[in-house]
């Protein structure tokens, strides 16, 4: 449950299964239409090139988060839902585009640690 105002962090590996450079995490959040969330993969190991990417219910991409590189600042993203429902997001170390829902599209990425700090920043609840 993200509460407005109280972030949600997660600490957790990009590489940590059988093929470590074919990882992507994914989240599901049931979300409501005008929720401003912002996502935020701080990485924790030196090398992770992290990218964030929200997709709809049907896995359309509806926005994209770049880290720009190992040495830069961490991938960040806000996004104002646009209707109720369920939506992923797909955290990866430099991955070339994929589908979450098309098996093998993900090629060699960067892996290592990082925290997902989720925040809602308003909502038609609050």
């Amino acid at each position: 449950n993200i509460v407005s105002g109280t972030p949600l962090t997660h600490s957790t590996t990009l590489g940590n299964h059988g093929n470590p450079t074919k990882d992507i995490d994914f989240y599901r959040f049931d979300l409501l239409v005008d929720d401003v969330i912002s996502f935020e993969a701080k990485k924790t190991s030196q090398y992770l090139d992290t990218h964030l990417r929200l997709y709809d219910s049907e896995g359309n991409q509806l926005a994209l988060a770049d880290g720009r590189g190992a040495s830069s600042p961490d991938a960040r993203l806000t996004f104002t839902i646009p209707q109720s429902g369920q939506y992923f997001l797909g955290v990866s170390g430099s991955a070339y585009n994929y589908s979450p829902f098309v098996p093998g599209t993900i090629y060699w990425q960067s892996t290592g640690d990082y925290d997902l700090i989720v925040n809602r920043l308003s909502s038609t609840d609050a």
